[in-house]
């Protein structure tokens, strides 16, 4: 699924821009190095933070059902329940912090610079299987050298955000954000507590109960961080 998704979202990533790559230095830039040329990209206009940050919010706006299949799917096997705390915070940490908006920005930049390579080859030239071989093998090469330190970021920052999101504290015991944001409970429990609710107030109607204690197990089963 990772292998499927992480190419899916690479594409509608580079979207954004599918009509900037594959641009030759011209000028000063011709003279530099990648590096230069990278950093170039990285200041421009049409990949800034906030538009990097957007189109991000974009891509896991619309791939938020998809996603929550997957999600629980992957929760029934390893804990036997879908974790909505995990879910919700999750999503809302990616949404209102800037770091994969940065994560975005760092990666354009690379795609966008990628062109650096085309400065000695002539036009007509560039289509040709040959070179085309030859770019792909350098580009290679570039992109496993650039991969090998984008790592640290990516790693270290997504270590950071999850244990932020599943962490524990003194004060408030297990699922600290959650019951933060919730003032006092979690995610789940509100959820379960409404299911119940529902479940009481339509015990007329046949078979609708019976589906909300369904959906109340689906979230609840083995969690043992009710709140008093």
């Amino acid at each position: 699924m990772s292998f499927v998704g992480d190419a899916g979202t690479k594409l509608m990533q580079d979207v954004q821009h599918d009509q900037d790559f594959n641009v030759a230095p011209d000028g000063k830039y011709r003279k530099k190095g990648f590096l230069a040329y990278y950093l170039k990209f990285f200041k421009a206009e049409n990949n800034t933070l906030l538009q990097n940050q957007w189109h991000f919010t974009r891509i896991m706006w619309i791939n938020m059902k998809a996603a929550l299949i997957n999600f629980t799917l992957i929760g029934l096997i390893t804990m036997g329940r879908m974790d909505l705390d995990v879910y919700i915070v999750s999503y809302l940490m990616s949404y209102c912090t800037p770091f994969s908006g940065l994560a975005y920005k760092l990666e354009q930049s690379f795609e966008l610079a990628t062109g650096y390579y085309l400065k000695d080859i002539p036009p007509r030239l560039r289509g040709n299987m040959t070179v085309q071989q030859m770019l792909q093998k350098v580009l290679g090469f570039k992109r496993a050298t650039y991969n090998f330190f984008y790592q640290f970021y990516d790693d270290i920052i997504g270590l950071v955000m999850a244990n932020f999101e599943t962490m524990t504290t003194e004060r408030f015991g297990r699922r600290t954000l959650s019951k933060i944001l919730t003032g006092g409970t979690t995610f789940t429990q509100m959820t379960a507590q409404f299911l119940q609710r529902a479940a009481k107030a339509t015990e007329n109607i046949p078979g609708l109960p019976t589906a909300l204690k369904a959906c109340e197990k689906l979230i609840t089963n083995r969690f043992d961080d009710w709140v008093e």
